[in-house]
This record gives C-alpha cells, structure tokens and sequence, in this order.
C-alpha cells in the first residue's frame, strides 16, 4: 500500500471516536501493541519525510500537523487511563537500607520497592518518541514554533496534568505541598500517636529523609516516593498518592526542550529559529498580616526557565565567547525569566574555572544590569532567589551558597586588599568587582584597591587593560556612568601602579 494514503487512513481513522473507546478499554497487552503501532506509523512518517524534497515546506507541513494531531490522541487514551503509561511490576522488600525513625514513636514501618517486571512495549515515554520524530523534521522557523507550541499547550491541560500527589485524608492530620515536585509531608507529633502503621511504596532503594522539630515530623515526598498509607489505631486508613501521570509529562517536556534548545544550538541561521516568547511572571505585592507576594504566571515561563537553567549548566561548566555557538546559547539565555537569566549571568561571571575575561563578560554584565534595574523586588530578594536557583545546579562546580551571600555581604567594603581577595580565592579579581559594582546601592562611593602581592596586581591589571579594550562599555568614562564606582576604584588603582605596568 502506498505509504501516504496508508497515513491518511489512519488520520482520519484515529478521530473516529468508537476506535477511541474501544482502545481506552486494551489490556496490558493491547496497549503495548498499539504503542508499537505508533512507532511503526512514526516510523513511516520519519521515511517518507526522508523522502520530501528539503523545499518542500508544505508537505512536510502537512505531516508534522498528522504527527501533532497523534500525540493529542494519545493524551486522551491517557486521560482515560493510567495503564497507558504504566507497566508490569514486582513488589520486593529492600535490602540492606531501613528506615527505623518512626520506631521511636510507636509507629510499625513498612516499606516495599517496585520493579520492573518488563516492557512488553520497550518505549517507556511514548510522548518523548513521537516528538524526537517530528522535531527530525521541522526545517524552518513556522514548522519550529509548532513544537514550541505544542510543549506550551500541554501546561494549560489541567485535565490531564494536576497536582503532584493526591490524597484521601478529609482529617487534616498531615498537610503538605501538592503542586511542587518535592515536598515536606508535616506530620504534627501529638497525632502520630494515632497512627498504627505507616506503609511505603518507592520505586528505588533509598533512605528517606525524616527529620523533627520540636512539634512536626518531617516526612520528605519526591518522585522515588510512590505511595505512603497511613493505618491509625481507630481503624482508618488514608493514602498519599503519587501523581505518575505528572511526572510522565514532566519527563516529556524536559526532554522535548531539550530536543529544541539543540536544534537552537545547532542552528547556521539565527533567523530562522523559533525561540519561546513568554510572558515574564507578574509579582503581586498586597498586605495580609505581614506583607507578602503573589506570583501570576501565566506562561508557565518558571518551569521553562528551570528547564532551560538545567540543560545550560548540565551540558556547559561555561560559556564564553570561545564556544562557536556563543551567540545561538546566549539567545536561548535570554529566553529565561528575569532571575534565571540572572542567576546564570551571575553563575558564569563568577565560575571557578574561568578566569579569563573575554567579550562575553560585558553580555554577562548587561544581562544582570539589567535584572536589577527592571525588578520591582528588593535587590537583596533578588539575589537570595538567585543563589537559590544556582545553588540547585546538579554538580560541585559552582561558587558556593556561603561564598555567594558573603558577595553581597561584602558589597560595600571601602578597602579591597590582599586578605579581600583571599576570601575569594577561585573567583576571578576583576569579574568579582565588577559583580560587586552592579550589586552596589551607592555608585557614586569609592573603594580602595591596596594589594601587596605583585602577582595579584599584575593579573588585575592585565585584565582591567584588556576589559578596556574588548568590553568599553563596562569601563565607560562618562561622568554619569552607572560603573562609575568601578571605574574610579580602578582608574586610581592603575595610575599607582605604572611600574607593575611597565613589567607587564
């Protein structure tokens, strides 16, 4: 059979909605026959895409459109029914790891992991398959921003993606966060004396975090924590859920963008890339008690931005001018809500590794200019959020929380000395000054630079006559400049120092 009309056959039978409901009701096995279906259609579509004249913008248009319109099919069957992401499973007792912490209390604790017992289909996320196929054939910025699209709607169905964890608790015996990922489950000690038994299920053979204060036991959910039930003395029992359905999602909207931020990388021509265009979040000051905020999202453009933060600082220590592809990861920086793309100018000005001061800098520099300047928040709120955001990066090899607060701290010192830069050891000399300069509240102060180490002095110069030459927006001369603390300090730092230059 011809493969186009085959594809179209099953377009038009795939909105019959009688072969809907007769898949809602498959068993394991017919649903990991139909999920092969898919991928052999997918497969299909990726060959005769294969085959598509490169120019030929409309039939390709034409296939990228069936593609999406089978993804919102699967949603469906998912709505429907869970089973159409699950699998087989086993339940085992863990070896080794017990956490006895609720012992203490009276509390019998029980704990089971689930396995894998097999994928009869071998695609465990249907969603990321199907999308890693129609992003192989988006060519041009329209057929781009479809895929944008298409990972954006799927923050707005709520039918399908609701909270984190559900529970059937009406007592309120425990409370905690159910629209995070990670959350404290608050279990107040004068009610766990009610409780008989507390049984869990995870999917990997981990410890849990337990810990107390003086009156809530703090009992910690995240993804690996499938399902906990509580069995109380007077014979009820409540459940806390995790919702998989969510974290499927989730999973498939890391990877897809993560699909496109390497087809942003990758891209010859910047014009031609569809980038997210998101409505930055409003903060909603009002008072209530004690005064406080309230964020209006509307774009979901938090999420992305972590999203985004994630795959920049897990694929790159850092990025600078050197890197070919500068210019293309500089726009998807810019993509980020305010105090992301903050947080990742601050991360890669102070990176312990890159001591070099290249044109990047000044990019950098104006990103988080600018963040201070267009905020309404307080500039210290503003940087705790972002120590934050940098402080979650996956690996080690980022400037501390402790060091990062003493930045601030320390933003005012009037003398900059051998023991000041001491404190700040892996952070390059120049970069550290000029962050401290933005961080300022007094730009028209003076600091002291008096360095007796000539080493120190030699790589501060150095780099102060490059910044001149290749970031002069940074080191302006106006008057009225906003570095002019900055320049001052070492404008008179550099006349002292003539025979350090002469050496240079």
């Amino acid at each position: 059979m011809d493969k186009i009309k085959f594809l179209k056959i099953t377009y038009n039978n795939s909105k019959n909605k009688e072969i809907l409901k007769k898949m809602s009701n498959f068993n394991k096995k017919g649903i990991a026959n139909y999920k092969d279906f898919i991928k052999g259609k997918y497969d299909i579509i990726a060959e005769v895409d294969a085959k598509i004249d490169f120019e030929n913008d409309h039939e390709r248009d034409k296939l990228i459109e069936l593609t999406i319109f089978l993804i919102k099919d699967f949603d469906s069957l998912i709505k429907e029914d869970k089973q159409w992401i699950e699998n087989n499973y086993r339940y085992e007792k863990p070896h080794g790891i017990r956490n006895d912490n609720f012992n203490k209390w009276g509390v019998e604790y029980d704990e089971k992991i689930r396995r894998l017992l097999n994928n009869p289909s071998k695609i465990d996320n249907i969603h990321i398959y199907m999308f890693e196929s129609i992003a192989k054939m988006a060519k041009n910025k329209q057929q781009i921003s479809k895929l944008v699209d298409l990972i954006q709607k799927k923050n707005y169905q709520s039918d399908i993606v609701d909270d984190y964890c559900e529970t059937d608790e009406v007592d309120k015996l425990f409370n905690f966060e159910k629209t995070v990922s990670i959350s404290n489950l608050r279990i107040p000690k004068n009610k766990i004396k009610t409780v008989k038994k507390l049984k869990v299920i995870k999917s990997d053979n981990f410890n849990n975090t337990v810990r107390e204060s003086n009156s809530i036991i703090y009992f910690t959910l995240n993804p690996k924590i499938l399902k906990v039930t509580f069995y109380f003395k007077n014979g009820k029992e409540y459940y806390i859920k995790r919702n998989e359905i969510r974290d499927y999602y989730d999973e498939y909207e890391k990877k897809a963008w993560n699909i496109l931020f390497e087809k942003y990388k990758a891209s010859d021509d910047i014009s031609n890339i569809s980038l997210p265009n998101l409505r930055e979040p409003e903060i909603i000051e009002y008072s209530f008690g004690d005064n406080s905020i309230s964020i209006r999202d509307y774009d979901n453009k938090i999420n992305y931005s972590e999203k985004c933060f994630n795959y920049l600082t897990s694929q790159y220590s850092y990025i600078d001018s050197n890197n070919p592809k500068f210019k293309n990861l500089l726009r998807i920086v810019k993509t980020m809500s305010v105090k992301f793309r903050g947080a990742f100018a601050l991360h890669q000005l102070l990176h312990p590794e890159n001591y070099e001061w290249d044109s990047s800098v000044e990019n950098y520099v104006e990103i988080l200019s600018e963040v201070f300047s267009s905020s309404k928040e307080k500039k210290e709120k503003i940087y705790s959020d972002m120590v934050t955001i940098i402080n979650h990066i996956n690996d080690d090899n980022h400037v501390s929380k402790k060091v990062l607060e003493e930045i601030f701290s320390r933003k005012e010192d009037k003398l900059i000395d051998d023991k000041f830069f001491k404190d700040f050891k892996n952070i390059s000399k120049l970069k550290l000054i000029t962050v401290q300069s933005i961080l300022s509240d007094n730009m028209y102060s003076f600091r002291k630079l008096s360095l007796e180490n000539r080493t120190d002095k030699r790589i501060l110069i150095k780099q102060y006559i490059i910044g001149l030459s290749i970031t002069p927006n940074i080191f302006s001369v106006y008057k009225y400049d906003k570095n002019r603390t900055l320049n001052s300090s070492m404008n008179e730092f550099l006349y002292k120092q003539y025979r350090v230059i002469i050496c240079l």
